[in-house]
C-alpha cells in the first residue's frame, strides 16, 4: 500500500481531416489548447508528451452500377491520425482536472493511468526485514510447541510481487 509519487495519464487522441496538413493542424490545435489549460493549473510542459500512434489514409467505398453487376471501388476520402497524450501529474486531485481539459477539447479516450513510485527497492527492503522478523517470531513458536525445525525440509519460492491499482481491474476494448 505504497503511495505513489507519480501518475501517468495517457488518453488516446483521433483526427480525421480531408488531407494531410489539416489534419495536423486539427489534432495540434485540440492538443495545444490541453496543454495551456493544465499549464495554468500547474503541470509543466515538459511533464506532457505525444506519442503517435498511427498516420493513415481513409477510404470510403463507391458503388458503380452496371446494368448486370455492381462494383464496389475503394477512394481516398482523407486522414486519419492517432496519438497518444501522456500527461505525468503528482497529486491525485490534478487528475480531475486533467480530465476536464481534455473533455473539453473533445478528447474522451482515457487509455490507463500509470503510477510509479520512487525508489521501489527501499519498499521492498522494509517488507523483507519485516518479513525476517516474522519468521523468526514463527520459528520460536514453533520451537515453544515442541517443533524440532532441523527434522524438516524447507524450500521457499523467492520472488518479487508489485500490484498497482489497475491491475484489479479487467481489460476491456473501447468501442469505436
Amino acid at each position: 500500500n505504497a503511495k505513489a509519487s507519480s501518475y501517468t495519464a495517457i488518453f488516446n487522441i483521433a483526427q480525421i481531416g480531408e488531407t494531410a496538413d489539416e489534419t495536423h493542424q486539427l489534432v495540434n490545435e485540440r492538443i495545444n489548447n490541453v496543454k495551456t489549460e493544465l499549464m495554468a493549473t500547474g503541470i509543466k510542459k515538459e511533464n506532457i508528451v505525444i506519442d503517435v500512434i498511427s498516420f493513415v489514409p481513409v477510404y470510403e467505398v463507391e458503388v458503380q452500377k452496371k446494368l448486370f453487376s455492381k462494383k464496389y471501388n475503394e477512394v481516398p476520402k482523407g486522414f486519419e491520425l492517432q496519438q497518444n497524450i501522456h500527461i505525468q501529474f503528482t497529486e491525485t486531485n490534478h487528475f480531475e482536472k486533467i480530465l476536464a481539459a481534455c473533455a473539453k477539447n473533445e478528447i474522451y479516450n482515457l487509455v490507463k493511468v500509470d503510477y510509479f513510485i520512487k525508489d521501489i527497492h527501499l519498499i521492498y527492503k522494509k517488507l523483507q526485514d519485516a518479513l525476517l522478523k516474522q519468521i523468526e517470531e514463527k520459528k520460536t513458536f514453533y520451537k515453544t510447541l515442541g517443533f524440532k525445525l532441523e527434522d524438516y525440509d524447507i524450500r521457499f519460492a523467492d520472488d518479487k510481487y508489485c500490484y498497482f491499482p489497475k491491475d484489479f481491474y479487467r481489460n476491456y476494448q473501447a468501442f469505436n
